[in-house]
């Protein structure tokens, strides 16, 4: 993919900046920058893209997110399917190692790639904050040192962790896992667009209800409006910030509303009792299998009759998704 930079915003009469958050972000450790210390969200691009990733036998991944966990799980699952080639240079993996700041009850993953990756064989530690990445002379990783993380949150749940350094442990490996957090791309901002106000490495200052930079003209939508969120926030603050640009070319506001329609399906009809069906697990297949052949489907027709009964029950709570 080719981008093309901007010589200057000036040219245009506003510019919606949209690029997401879409680089790893690092913590600033001792030893993590060089080989053998790779951001999550750049080796899941690799593995989607297919391609090369120099990975040791021993490795260590350091989060407790959901985006940790694909990682780990991918890693795990040797890259799986569609990513054959990828996985190929993963296949002497040996061991995989979780290590995550919150205690298990306060990991943000779902609990369900929680129980999954234990299935699966990854190894988890929980309380644990890293200090440094430990490398040999010759530079290579070696392992990463950390400590013992006794409290994460505050009574108002703000982050702010506490450690005893009494208590430190090393964990030997050769490839360190980066999956605690993303950050935005803005390096083509160097080039005509230095009046664009930052506040902290590279998300920019914004009005939380214009969605305006510093800039003369310049707006942002996605992660760049409200950090890290779903995909349905991008969309809704993209749909915002194009209302703000039309306030800001034409000094008129463009007022949205909401339409509601009910459309009749001649040939539907509600399964008998769907009220009284019960909502399900979702089955899954043995770890073992699950890992050999991870594109085969575990959904069963009493999940998908679970789903019709999920899907009904909000038609007539007359969800709208926005």
């Amino acid at each position: 993919m080719k981008i093309l930079h901007l010589p200057s915003f000036a040219r245009f009469a506003a510019v919606i900046i949209a690029v997401g958050a879409k680089s790893s972000r690092g913590l600033g450790l001792t030893g993590e920058s060089g080989t053998g210390v790779i951001g999550g969200v750049d080796l899941l691009r690799a593995v989607s893209l297919g391609e090369d990733l120099e990975m040791g036998r021993e490795i260590v991944v350091i989060g407790g997110g959901n985006v940790a966990y694909d990682v780990a799980r991918s890693v795990v699952r040797q890259i799986a399917f569609e990513t054959a080639r990828t996985a190929a240079r993963l296949s002497e993996t040996a061991n995989v190692h979780l290590v995550s700041l919150e205690g298990e009850e306060e990991m943000p993953a779902d609990t369900i790639e929680i129980v999954e990756g234990d299935e699966e064989g990854i190894r988890r530690s929980n309380g644990w904050g890293p200090t440094e990445v430990v490398r040999s002379e010759k530079g290579e990783v070696t392992g990463v040192a950390f400590r013992k993380c006794l409290r994460v949150y505050d009574d108002e749940r703000k982050f702010s962790p506490i450690y005893d350094d009494n208590e430190k442990r090393i964990i030997p490996c050769d490839t360190v896992l980066l999956a605690v957090g993303q950050a935005p791309a803005l390096s083509f901002l160097e080039d005509g667009g230095q009046d664009v106000e930052r506040m902290r490495g590279d998300w920019l200052k914004v009005d939380p209800l214009s969605l305006q930079t510093t800039a003369k003209g310049v707006f942002v939508a996605g992660d760049l409006a409200h950090g890290t969120r779903l995909l349905i926030d991008a969309v809704a603050s993209g749909k915002a910030a194009a209302r703000s640009v039309y306030r800001y070319l034409t000094g008129e506001t463009l007022e949205h509303e909401l339409v509601k329609t009910h459309v009749v399906l001649d040939r539907y009809r509600r399964e008998r009792g769907y009220e009284s069906i019960r909502r399900v697990e979702v089955p899954t297949i043995e770890p073992s299998e699950r890992l050999e052949h991870p594109e085969t489907s575990s959904r069963s027709g009493m999940a998908r009759r679970s789903d019709a009964r999920s899907i009904t029950l909000l038609g007539l709570r007359g969800y709208t998704g926005f």
